[in-house]
């Protein structure tokens, strides 16, 4: 048995027993091969212990928790808390609602600095330059009308170049989730280099570690012709 190193990051509640976090965060005290687990949340004053994974969408790095209801005393409809991610542009004012560096509910002011940056394997992700520090992860982008217009999940350490995740891919995650669904991706591993020729073979940039295509003997560099 080995056993994992504890991780903090944010997330915020969807309703009275449900919240949402990034996957990254809860990953390295849970896998398929874990025996058991321990998770608590901090809301004010408040420790909720008892918690457990609803469920997750590795790719996307989007996670729901699930605590029961009587633990917390909240009235929340997310539907109409939540902005549409698709409206937001260059420019426009962000604000950081999280966990940055252990201080608890620490809110910083950024700008949208590009509204489609490509993401591998999972779309686009919106940049922004708003400060972001470890412990952020799955806490809160929030726009000036005061609607999540996004999750925090990835970023560059202290160059102001950081991402979140769009509300509305969030939203069609945690549909499924709620529901009980698990959510189960096809993933080769690889990244393909962009030539903007529809006729040139497309060429493999770089393969994950995991990637399944390695015991086929595929290798960076490979063309795919068929």
């Amino acid at each position: 048995i080995k056993r994992k190193e504890h991780s903090f990051g944010s997330g915020f509640f969807i309703n009275n027993s449900h919240v949402v976090t990034a996957f990254h965060v809860i990953e390295s005290s849970y896998n398929t091969d874990t025996v058991s687990y321990k998770i608590e949340i901090k809301k004010g004053d408040t420790r909720i212990t008892k918690v457990e994974i609803k469920g997750w969408d590795s790719l996307t790095d989007i996670a729901l928790l699930e605590i029961e209801e009587e633990q917390v005393d909240i009235s929340i409809d997310f539907l109409s808390m939540t902005g549409n991610s698709q409206t937001l542009q260059q420019g426009d004012e962000i604000y950081c609602l999280a966990h940055h560096s252990g201080f608890t509910s620490t809110l910083t002011k950024g700008i949208v600095s590009a509204t489609e940056r490509h993401a591998p394997e999972v779309g686009t992700w919106i940049q922004i330059d708003a400060n972001i520090t470890p412990g952020a992860s799955g806490g809160m982008a929030i726009g000036n009308d005061r609607k999540i217009y996004g999750m925090i999940v990835a970023g560059l350490l202290y160059e102001d170049i950081n991402f979140i995740i769009p509300s509305n891919l969030i939203l069609s995650v945690i549909d499924r989730l709620t529901k009980g669904e698990q959510i189960r991706r096809p993933w080769i591993g690889a990244l393909l280099e962009e030539t903007g020729d529809n006729d040139k073979p497309l060429r493999i940039a770089d393969l994950f570690p995991t990637s399944p295509l390695h015991m086929y003997g595929v290798k960076k560099g490979y063309r795919i012709v068929e």
